[in-house]
């Protein structure tokens, strides 16, 4: 009886000694935190003149304040995230048209008749190699090899020496990545508070700033490099017809594997390089391939001809799938498509096949097989 009296006064005591710790208090939240804290957390945080690493320690005192402060936090960045991102995306389309334009404007300036007469030359020496019957694998070295890397030193361009050659841009890249670096700080502050509300309780769910999903930024580097990428792939110097296909292709990529895809515009860079036609990409022709690698795992053979019926030879699967086609390329044990153009790159028969005068191709992957096939 005495211990229960003590203990129950003590609680009194404690009660009434520390009022600031409220009972039943929200995890993560500090509860009757002095306004005066937030008050001023609030003007540092709204202050414009601050940068968002000058903010962050108010960010944080918000963040662990009482509902209402961090629900002012979340509010406040839901706003200027919106401002931001557009503000963002409007200075990234303007920096990708001027490399776009830098980029072709490289490619040109590189061309003169000295050049053009050397590129003419080395094509010529790399054909001539490519198609001879007796092609082998050290011609492909000796000869292939050397023309297609001074081709391609002259015809690409990449990331590096558009800047290079226009330190402006350069510029203009480092200021958007700036910008990208506040706009994620930001955003992760947010989806913070965010979430700090939606564990509290759920009528904040209700509210816009938080029942509002906001565009994630933390993929928008990856996807700038992408496409910045292809402008400068773009840029190589090509007939407009070959360009038009390469676009055609892209909208094709979609509905392929991520490898079968990489492995079809490969090809296709090489082809250019070496002054031929761009093959268009035949859907109907990936599936005839996709279904021979599949055939070739699960029945366990490497030939061109297949044992299951209705499939044996290309001309067979390529029917079969709605279309036509004739030369084919197989392979086994490579990891992505690069692997694969590479295996057929160095292998005479395969080589031949892909300088070859085609005007369709498809690719088909199924785990470490590969299947070419042209029309």
């Amino acid at each position: 009886m005495v211990s229960w009296l003590r203990k129950s006064l003590l609680s009194l005591l404690t009660a009434a000694l520390l009022p600031q710790f409220a009972v039943g208090a929200a995890p993560g939240f500090q509860q009757d935190q002095p306004v005066d804290e937030v008050v001023v957390a609030l003007k540092t945080l709204k202050a414009r003149k601050l940068s968002w690493d000058e903010k962050a320690e108010a960010m944080d005192e918000l963040l662990a304040s009482d509902e209402d402060g961090c629900a002012e936090l979340c509010a406040y960045l839901a706003k200027q995230l919106k401002g931001m991102d557009a503000s963002f995306h409007k200075q990234w389309k303007r920096m990708e048209e001027d490399f776009t334009r830098a980029s072709a404007k490289l490619a040109e300036s590189r061309l003169n008749k000295k050049t053009e007469a050397r590129i003419e030359e080395l094509r010529a020496t790399w054909l001539k190699a490519s198609r001879a019957k007796g092609l082998t694998k050290a011609m492909v070295h000796d000869i292939c090899d050397p023309a297609h890397a001074e081709l391609a030193s002259v015809l690409d361009v990449n990331l590096v020496q558009v800047w290079d050659a226009n330190p402006k841009l350069e510029a203009s890249w480092t200021e958007l990545i700036g910008l990208l670096d506040d706009l994620v700080f930001v955003h992760d502050y947010w989806r913070a508070s965010r979430a700090e509300l939606l564990a509290v309780a759920d009528r904040w769910a209700k509210k816009s700033f938080v029942a509002k999903e906001l565009p994630d930024p933390e993929g928008y580097e990856g996807m700038m490099m992408a496409k910045l990428g292809r402008a400068a792939r773009l840029a190589t110097v090509m007939p407009e017809r070959d360009r038009k296909t390469f676009l055609a292709n892209e909208l094709l990529f979609p509905q392929l594997d991520p490898e079968e895809a990489a492995g079809v515009l490969e090809l296709n860079r090489i082809r250019v390089r070496a002054g031929l036609s761009a093959v268009r990409l035949d859907l109907k022709l990936c599936d005839a391939g996709r279904g021979h690698s599949t055939d070739m795992v699960e029945h366990k053979f490497f030939a061109h001809d297949s044992p299951i019926p209705g499939k044996k030879s290309p001309s067979d699967r390529a029917a079969q799938a709605g279309t036509s086609g004739g030369a084919e390329n197989i392979a086994a044990g490579q990891r992505n498509g690069h692997g694969a153009i590479r295996a057929w790159w160095y292998s005479p028969g395969h080589h031949r096949n892909m300088m070859g005068n085609h005007s369709r191709t498809g690719l088909g992957r199924f785990q470490d097989h590969w299947t070419q096939m042209f029309g």
